[in-house]
């Protein structure tokens, strides 16, 4: 019996470059029954494009971007470790990141 492991990454990073930046967020004119999900309100409906801000970012290696709980954002380094490690079930894509 082979041993799986899951993880949840807690630090969630407020770090999106909004100007740069291309996403759609949810409102009260996109999201149905908004008043019983009245949390999403303000957080990202679609990102198509990603700028990440690495002032906001600080220090921090694996962590999750406010708004879009779905990603998992891991500094270069980090994904370098679990490729050499041998870690198997994780997809990267490179982000833009400025500052």
């Amino acid at each position: 019996m082979q041993d799986y492991y899951l993880a949840n990454y807690l630090c969630v990073v407020d770090c999106l470059d909004r100007r740069q930046s291309t996403y759609e967020v949810w409102t009260k004119e996109n999201l149905l029954f908004w008043e019983e999900r009245s949390h999403m309100l303000g957080t990202f409906r679609d990102i198509r494009k990603a700028v990440l801000d690495l002032e906001k970012i600080r220090d921090n290696r694996l962590f999750r971007l406010w708004g879009w709980g779905y990603t998992v954002v891991v500094r270069s380094d980090l994904k370098e470790a679990i490729e050499d490690a041998g870690i198997t079930g994780c997809r990267f894509k490179r982000l833009a990141v400025f500052g």
